[in-house]
């Protein structure tokens, strides 16, 4: 997949998750969906408004549109990408399609217009990374339109796809959103052992929190402290409240805004890690890796 459109899956995330509460101040997943990913961004707002400019007051050459629509959804203009998200749909070359639904759904979501998100989401994707994203964002409209009973129905009948391991972080809220709190433990302990990353880690423990497992909640952050990173960072907040005796609520009752920024930023930080890992193995394989064509 190009860089492009995994910076693609970031950006959207970072939109949607400006409709969800707005992160609490050390948080550190907040921090993680906002601060590290937008320290990536350097300057592309100023390559939006340039590129814009031109689409604006030129012909519509592939090149020019496909410059303006990338550059809007890198700055998080989601409005202005949801509007040359047709014209991407529209001209010969399907490279973008998948990004431009995903746009579409997100501008969508974002005005809780669950309905027109699903009817974005309906197409068959070009590309497997993003059908697997479209298939979850597709649920959480669903729970927006008819409830969390029927988001888990339709994730249930998606089970045999390639990437169902990114499905059970989000069932963990369902369930959760549901009042089916057994089920939801199940799927957030399964999240752990596949694709729910530093989110998954972190939900996990808050879930324990408000459960009123605090010695479970207590044991799964003196693990996490064993590890470098976000994770130390989130067993220190986590025991730190224990002592406290406060509980953890930041994820409770997730939104469908809310579901959808962590698919994006799941999906986008899962092909990222394996375009490093690939690159990694090639250069220890003794072939020369070059730079990117497109690196932000």
């Amino acid at each position: 997949m190009p860089r492009k459109s995994i910076f693609g899956f970031f950006s959207l995330g970072l939109v949607l998750a400006g409709c969800a509460a707005t992160p609490e101040q050390g948080n550190v997943v907040g921090d993680y969906l906002t601060g590290r990913i937008a320290a990536r961004s350097n300057n592309v707002g100023v390559a939006a408004d340039a590129f814009g400019g031109v689409e604006d007051a030129s012909a519509n050459s592939d090149e020019i549109l496909r410059g303006a629509f990338f550059f809007s959804v890198a700055s998080g203009d989601i409005g202005e990408a949801a509007k040359l998200a047709p014209k991407i749909l529209a001209n010969d070359d399907a490279e973008d399609d998948d990004l431009a639904r995903l746009v579409e759904a997100a501008h969508a979501l974002k005005n809780k217009n669950y309905t027109a998100a699903r009817a974005a989401l309906a197409a068959n994707a070009q590309v497997e990374y993003f059908s697997a994203a479209m298939v979850i964002l597709d649920a959480w409209a669903l729970a927006g339109e008819k409830g969390p009973e029927s988001a888990l129905k339709a994730l249930a009948a998606k089970d045999g796809e390639t990437f169902r391991g990114f499905h059970p972080l989000h069932q963990a809220f369902l369930f959760e959103n549901a009042g089916l709190e057994d089920e939801a433990r199940t799927a957030y302990q399964l999240s752990l052992m596949s694709y729910g990353g530093v989110v998954a880690r972190d939900a996990y423990g808050s879930f324990l929190e408000r459960t009123g497992d605090i010695e479970g909640a207590r044991d799964h952050y003196e693990l996490l402290a064993q590890y470098p990173g976000p994770d130390r960072q989130i067993a220190e907040l986590g025991l730190e409240r224990i002592e406290a005796g406060k509980i953890d609520e930041s994820w409770a009752n997730v939104t469908p805004q809310k579901g959808a920024a962590v698919a994006l930023y799941t999906f986008g930080s899962a092909v990222l890690q394996q375009s490093i890992e690939q690159r990694e193995a090639a250069e220890k394989a003794g072939f020369r890796v070059g730079d990117a064509n497109y690196d932000m």
